[in-house]
Parts: structure tokens; C-alpha cells; sequence
């Protein structure tokens, strides 16, 4: 599931505008937990995991409705999880951050200077311990 929100300022955002920000994060979310959770809470284990946005914790100040909603997502995981803990169902929220333009749109940041890419590796000098505790004997060893 993904949710796409319009740019607005907060000074732009209305009440109507925000009960459906809000409800477009949240039901969607409640709908899914309440398919799976019963029977987790039956078998004594399950996991949730739900994914959002890095906005939760650093606002991005033409995103109102995002900033809004998000939070809200997170508060209501964060009760479920209290609540269903006791029942060995753990709730977690992975906020994905940016990555990069939407396909197809070119980037407004300009690029830092440097060759693309990540600096190359180096190499070890020496090889690698082995980790084994034991090793068996070579073919040429004697038993």
C-alpha cells in the first residue's frame, strides 16, 4: 500500500483535508492487522511489520498532510504493539527513507562533486583468520 500526498503548506491544509490523510494511512493499516492478528494472538507468535516514511521523525515542510499522518501511524502501532506484546505478537514500523527522484523525474538536488559511485574497496594485506575452532587434516598430512 502506498499513499501519495499533495503538496500543501500548513498554513493551505484544512480539517476536512486532514481526517483524510489521516484516515488514508490509518484504515488501510487497521484493515490489514485485523485479518492476521486474531490467529497470531492464538498461536502465541506473529509479527507486524509496517513501512513508512522517515517524515515521522524529521517533518519536510511542504508535506503537511504526510507529516500528520504518519505520526498517526506510528502512535497506532505503537499501542497495538504494547497491547499485543503479552500475546507474543511484536509490531515494528520501518521508516524507509529517501532514495533517490520518483522514476522518470529528474533530480532537483545537484550532484556532489566526485566520481559517481562509492569510493573502491581495499584490500586486506594479510588473508583472513580462519573462525573454525577445528580444521580437518590436509590429504598430505599424516593422521
Amino acid at each position: 500500500m502506498y499513499v501519495s500526498f499533495e503538496t500543501a503548506t500548513a498554513l493551505d491544509v484544512t480539517t476536512e483535508d486532514i481526517a483524510t490523510a489521516v484516515a488514508s494511512v490509518i484504515r488501510p493499516q487497521q484493515r490489514l492487522v485485523s485479518l492476521v492478528l486474531d490467529g497470531m494472538r492464538e498461536r502465541g507468535w506473529g509479527r507486524i511489520l509496517a513501512v513508512s516514511a522517515t517524515n515521522i521523525v524529521e517533518p519536510l515542510p511542504a508535506l503537511t498532510l504526510s507529516n500528520i499522518a504518519r505520526p498517526a501511524l506510528a502512535g497506532y502501532l505503537k499501542s497495538l504493539a504494547t497491547q499485543v506484546a503479552p500475546d507474543g505478537v511484536t509490531v515494528n514500523l520501518l521508516l524507509a527513507g529517501g532514495s533517490g527522484p520518483p522514476a522518470g523525474r529528474p533530480s532537483k538536488r545537484p550532484r556532489p562533486p566526485g566520481p559517481a559511485g562509492p569510493p573502491p574497496r581495499s584490500r586486506p594485506t594479510k588473508p583472513p583468520r580462519s573462525r573454525c575452532a577445528a580444521s580437518a587434516p590436509s590429504p598430505s598430512s599424516p593422521p
